[in-house]
């Protein structure tokens, strides 16, 4: 084994030919000894591609099947393309014609990498392996593999290593690092937010809590080349980090909010590479940037056509010293609020602040503004730009288990929308499929190994490929404790086990807080009974006047009794408040389980019409049958009764009138739902009724029994001997009280038994969770949801709707500035219906507490969810920026700041003398070394004149400086 030589191999062939022997290992490493990091450490060469090769011995026919069983796992199989022997032909220039370097790969017990962590292991072994010569150094590989990533990791060896080793992987904040020279560099600051269309960037934010957002975005004009060695890098910084808590793959314009959330102002995309021909790079004219995106917005350059300019449409116009800001009529502010913010942008970081901001939203501004555009151009990218599609109309989510990087048998689905949270393992890897949005996620278990957290990327790209998923589709890892608010809202149930602010958990009376507080293994935090208190209660101050109205037919007003009584086959509308005394009422509208879907849209439209009679400043709140929150209780009084009347009984008044016939019996079930809130709601007199946890109430025309559940609360029981008075009001203390358990004969002759009864009330299905504001716009008669994070209450705008939703409630917001054709009730009503029905988590309606809510009128339990709780109306922002905008440009002389002459007090030295790199005078400013160039050779070196020249954007700027060597 001392002498034994390392082979290259081809195992495409199936005859053998003659063996082809590399150096030994002790020429190779210097000792006879090698260890595992030392074969780690190996370069494969492979000598003659064509021919198939033989093994001559035993020893080395079973490194060949381990070679064959590591290669066919971590390479791909597909076909060399085009741009594949572009980038090969490229590397020969190098030096290397008759001899491709091949990525190294671990020959040893741990299982096999993907190929991209094959390429990243390269760039690791130029660090680790100094002093070894690497073009005799050589693993097993196989000849099936991609040719581009072989030649991509030959450029990487020597630039990017150096590049890997420099970089920063530890500091709190923001850092984007570009792809040049097949190497990593660190863009400033004034660069973060400026993308080139033709490279390729990896975006690192580490936030104070140590939580690292790790993401690669693609150029839609980058190459594959330069994509798979930026890929191979993102895995290098991965493993760097220990795995970041999120990690994705980002596709020009098909970005997701976690990535451009770390961009609140914006980003914008410009053309080519950001180095490139010099005669390509010098071409320079006027850009025209289209503007998308109402939270994050995007300006992508585009031709200066006047095409562009529609009534649809934010345009900005980077002519300088003015900057345009385009509006079209049917654009709503906040767009054009987000383009004023990108202007600004780009004046602060492309043009040092020396621009005037223009805005265009004028009718006759606009006609101007088209003249500065050609009408001669054809708009092909803003057509391209419109074509995208974000995602099918299809909601249906798909939750798959991976077992494996092979799609067709290692990744099963478990489950459709739907979802629940318990079907994530800690210890496995699921894969979240969402076409509405084109994105897959990766969920990675609290336990899972090492291996599988970084194949878990590999898995992804395997699993788009095997389903034709577009390309543009995003890849997001996420590790167990840090899933977006996008990932979360896709289940059903979900709930958060690690917060970091927990809200108390229990209530202590004063025997056992003193224990409590010094136990060694309660570690909850303990609070007063108030601090626990549901903010539900919130809704009002203090509860006014109630009134009711029944819905038959008509509304009906009701004689509002001490114990109101509702009837299962009807709906009721109730106003409480008093106007009088300056305290705005709530509209309820309470639904019986048993009414008519014709008679709860009716209720539902006399209370939305009752809104807007007086004049939309009430709040409107959806009450279903057993599901009454605590403020609807409050404003009954504290308790509410809930039964079925006879088919002939008389239901217009609001008390319960019982009629017994014969041994005909009722029973009622008494509970507590809040401090200070009762529900007795009559149920069926059969033993499957009762509940351990409940007083229930049993009347027949012979006998009354009170029937007390063994966890049932004294308030319940005194509460069920009250509730006789109205039951049976004839001889209302005349009534048993019988335990749990202790049952006379007597009293199973009153009920039937059909089975054992719960211990327990079932909790509910959905709790209060991370809220969430939507965004409902129209498209072509179409209504789309755009989901807002990050939200604050400047995103509620005055001509728009918006629905908050917290998970177990959703609040539509009302803008006053709506127009009233789209404030009819059924408007209103399918906007909440449409949401529900393309929920991605698949919520029932049954499960949700709906509340229509107007601006300026917004109750506590909606103005609770933001941070500021006055809302400004959307005009008095737009109009509010503008003239900020106009006092900023008051501050700046265009005309004097034209003339750029900073470098007139630089020494000037020849062209050929400032590209020698290092070898310069110390006088030279090495950060701008163009202004040191004459006049003459600056106008033949950068095809333009100094006074031209400085009129570019800093991004064109550096751009030629680049190509010009001169950066």
């Amino acid at each position: 084994m001392k002498d034994q030589k390392l082979i290259s191999l081809d195992l495409e062939g199936s005859s053998y030919g003659t063996a082809h022997y590399g150096p030994t290992l002790t020429e190779v490493l210097g000792h006879s000894s090698p260890s595992k990091n030392s074969l780690r450490s190996l370069e494969c060469i492979r000598l003659t591609p064509t021919k198939p090769h033989r093994i001559s011995s035993a020893s080395n026919r079973s490194l060949l099947t381990r070679s064959r069983l590591t290669s066919a796992r971590s390479f791909s199989t597909s076909a060399r393309s085009k741009k594949s022997s572009d980038c090969s032909s490229h590397a020969s220039t190098l030096g290397s014609k008759s001899l491709q370097p091949i990525t190294s790969h671990a020959v040893d017990d741990q299982e096999p990498r993907s190929r991209h962590d094959s390429v990243a292991q390269c760039s690791e072994t130029s660090l680790t392996s100094q002093g070894t010569n690497q073009s005799h150094c050589s693993v097993w590989s196989s000849a099936r593999s991609h040719s581009t990533l072989f030649s991509c990791s030959s450029l990487a060896t020597s630039k990017s290593s150096v590049s890997l080793q420099n970089l920063n992987l530890t500091q709190t904040g923001l850092t984007v690092w570009c792809l040049e020279f097949h190497g990593l560099v660190t863009l400033d600051k004034h660069d973060h937010g400026f993308f080139h269309q033709g490279n390729c960037y990896i975006i690192l934010e580490i936030n104070v809590d140590g939580v690292s957002y790790l993401h690669l975005w693609y150029g839609s004009q980058s190459d594959q080349c330069e994509r798979d060695l930026a890929r191979s890098h993102l895995d290098w910084i991965d493993k760097s980090l220990s795995g970041a808590s999120f990690l994705s793959i980002e596709c020009e314009g098909f970005e997701t909010t976690t990535f451009m959330a770390h961009f609140s102002d914006g980003i914008v995309i410009t053309e080519g590479k950001s180095k490139q021909l010099l005669d390509v790079a010098t071409n320079y004219a006027k850009r025209l940037y289209h503007v998308k995106g109402r939270r994050f917005p995007t300006a992508t350059c585009m031709e200066v056509s006047a095409a562009a300019a529609t009534d649809d449409n934010v345009l900005i116009l980077d002519g300088y010293p003015r900057i345009y800001v385009y509006g079209g009529k049917n654009v709503d502010c906040l767009t054009k609020m987000k383009a004023m913010d990108l202007a600004r942008k780009i004046n602060r970081q492309q043009r040092n602040g020396k621009a005037h901001i223009i805005v265009i939203d004028e009718e006759e501004l606009r006609n101007k503004f088209r003249h500065k555009l050609d009408p001669n151009i054809p708009c092909d990218r803003l057509s391209s730009i419109k074509s995208d599609q974000h995602g099918s109309s299809n909601g249906v989510l798909h939750l798959y288990k991976v077992n494996g990087n092979r799609p067709q048998y290692d990744i099963p689905i478990v489950s459709t929308s739907p979802l629940l949270q318990k079907y994530l393992s800690a210890k496995d890897t699921f894969l979240l499929d969402v076409k509405s949005t084109n994105t897959v996620y990766l969920w990675v278990g609290r336990s899972i190994n090492t291996y599988n957290l970084y194949q878990a990327l590999l898995c992804g790209e395997a699993f788009n490929k095997y389903h034709d998923n577009s390309p543009a589709t995003a890849i997001c890892r996420i590790r167990s404790g840090e899933e977006p608010v996008s990932f979360k809202k896709c289940f059903q149930d979900w709930k958060e086990f690690y917060l970091k602010d927990k809200p108390f958990g229990r209530c202590y009376n004063a025997a056992i807080m003193e224990r409590v507080l010094f136990s060694r293994s309660n570690h909850t935090p303990v609070g007063k009974f108030t601090e626990n208190a549901s903010d539900d209660d919130s809704i009002f101050d203090e509860a006014g006047f109630t009134e009711i109205w029944a819905c038959t037919e008509i509304l009906l007003k009701l004689r509002v009794d001490k114990n109101v009584a509702f009837e299962r086959r009807n709906c009721y509308l109730i106003y409480c408040g008093d106007i009088q005394r300056g305290q705005i009422g709530v509209i309820f509208y309470w639904l019986g389980e048993k009414a008519s879907e014709e008679t709860k849209r009716y209720v539902q439209n006399q209370a939305l019409n009752y809104c807007n009679l007086y004049g939309q400043i009430h709040p409107v709140i959806r009450v279903l049958d057993g599901k009454e929150p605590s403020y609807f209780l409050k404003a009954l009084g504290g308790s509410i009764t809930v039964y079925d009347a006879d088919p002939e009984q008389d239901i217009t008044m609001s008390n319960v009138h019982m009629n017994f016939e014969g041994n005909k019996a009722a029973m009622f079930c008494v509970r507590e739902l809040t401090k200070n809130g009762m529900r007795i709601s009559q149920v069926t007199p059969a033993t499957s009724s009762l509940n351990s946890s409940a007083t229930f109430i049993i009347v027949s025309c012979k006998e009354r029994f009170l029937w007390f559940g063994k966890s049932s609360s004294a308030r319940e029981r005194e509460h069920a001997k009250t509730m006789l008075i109205y039951l049976y009001p004839e001889n209302p203390y005349d009534y048993k009280i019988i335990a749990e358990g202790r049952e006379p004969p007597k009293f199973w002759t009153v009920i039937h038994y059909d089975g054992i009864y719960p211990s327990g009330f079932s909790k509910p299905m959905l709790h209060e969770g991370l809220p969430k504001l939507v965004w409902c716009c129209s498209n072509n008669e179409k209504l789309l949801f755009k989901d807002i994070e990050d939200f604050s209450a400047k995103d509620l705008f005055e001509e728009d709707f918006y629905i908050l939703d917290a998970h177990d409630r959703l609040f539509l917001w009302i803008g006053r500035l709506v127009p009233d054709d789209d404030l009819q009730p059924y408007i209103l009503s399918y906007i909440i219906n449409a949401y529900i029905k393309h929920d991605p988590a698949r919520r029932n309606d049954a499960d949700l507490q709906i509340s229509f809510v107007n601006q300026a009128f917004e109750p506590k339990s909606f103005t609770k969810y933001f941070k500021q709780n006055k809302i400004i109306g959307s005009n008095a922002m737009y109009f509010g920026e503008r003239k900020k905008l106009r006092q900023e440009n008051a501050l700046i002389d265009i005309d004097a700041q034209l003339l750029e002459t900073s470098h007139l007090k630089h020494k000037k030295v020849p062209y050929k003398d400032l590209i020698k790199g290092d070898n310069l005078p110390a006088y030279v400013d090495r950060h701008h070394r163009e202004h040191h160039l004459p006049d003459e050779e600056f106008t033949k070196v950068m095809k333009m004149p100094r006074t031209e020249f400085y009129q570019l954007p800093q991004w064109k700027q550096s751009q030629i400086l680049k190509s010009a060597r001169l950066f």
